[in-house]
């Protein structure tokens, strides 16, 4: 797991690295880019795809002193005229389709003086922003790693993880085998420090030992994927960057948006269930397969206890499902 210090280290070297390759490459196309304006869009066209190249070229030449490097993207432009002319150029960065880091971000920059400078200025902004949550991700996947053996190894009957989305939800995904809660960019670039993953002397090493036992004691008693949302891990916590007064089923439903009981409407997909059972309200998560047969993804609990419950919730969705 890389350290945080050390990531922005390599940021600080790519950084000035790469904004001297862009000034060198101005000087070096300074015709070109001074021409923008004045020859045929068709020419302007031609000019803007070399430079998109050679963008993509002082990027991928860039290496920190670790060797670290910035992450491999696809790119596309447009080109816009008015009366015959280059007037404005949109420039689309994004991951390759089958990374695990999903980014796209679109940039306008406009035919004039500072055409040069908004341009590496948009591919600098692009780069950056994929490369701190490259580093975020790969530092996750270690964090998953860890809490995915300590559950195996202390017979744990879930696991969880976490996962960097776009999303503002606290909980992405849920089911009784497993939770992804969705992590913060810069709690994710900064994990390093915490108790769980210090290393390199006898403090550190006992650091860890201890908060590797908390963790496994709080797991233990905590039996079920809906209960350990408000189990107060401090992982968890930390990750998620905030900690929330709001009810179990309220976070899960915040991603979980659709009714089962509307399952008719749908091919595949997952709805919640929800109903007073006595004193009791209880909340599951069903899914719908291809082939129409409906199981449970998350048991029904007691919002108030979190406690498991026995309703046959499928039975019910479907005396729903049939009335409707």
């Amino acid at each position: 797991m890389r350290k945080h210090v050390e990531i922005m280290k390599s940021a600080d070297e790519l950084y000035a690295q790469l904004t001297q390759s862009f000034e060198e490459f101005a000087g070096v196309k300074k015709a070109q880019i001074e021409s923008l304006a004045t020859v045929s869009h068709d020419e302007a066209h031609t000019i803007v795809a070399e430079l998109i190249e050679g963008a993509r070229a002082l990027i991928a030449g860039s290496v920190s002193e670790d060797g670290t490097t910035f992450p491999k993207y696809l790119s596309s432009f447009k080109t816009y005229e008015e009366d015959g002319k280059l007037s404005e150029v949109s420039i689309v960065i994004k991951s390759k389709l089958k990374d695990a880091v999903k980014y796209k971000k679109e940039f306008t920059v406009a035919v004039g003086e500072n055409f040069m400078d908004e341009f590496a200025k948009a591919h600098t902004t692009a780069i950056f922003e994929m490369y701190y949550r490259y580093e975020a991700n790969a530092n996750l996947e270690e964090v998953n790693a860890f809490i995915e053996k300590i559950c195996v190894e202390n017979k744990i009957p879930y696991t969880f993880g976490f996962a960097l989305t776009d999303s503002k939800e606290y909980v992405t995904y849920i089911d009784n085998e497993k939770v992804i809660f969705n992590a913060g960019l810069d709690a994710a670039l900064e994990v390093s420090k915490q108790g769980l993953f210090q290393s390199g002397d006898e403090y550190f090493d006992l650091v860890r030992e201890q908060q590797t036992e908390k963790l496994v004691d709080i797991l233990s008693v905590t039996h079920t994927t809906a209960q350990l949302i408000k189990a107060n891990v401090d992982i968890i916590n930390t990750l998620i960057g905030y900690t929330t007064k709001k009810r179990a089923d309220r976070l899960i439903r915040n991603s979980y948006h659709k009714k089962a009981e509307y399952f008719n409407r749908v091919k595949k997909g997952y709805g919640y269930f929800e109903k007073e059972v006595g004193d009791s309200s209880i909340f599951a998560i069903l899914e719908k397969h291809e082939d129409g047969e409906i199981t449970v993804a998350l048991s029904p609990f007691d919002i108030k206890t979190l406690l498991t419950v026995d309703v046959d919730v499928v039975a019910e969705v479907k005396k729903i499902l049939a009335e409707g």
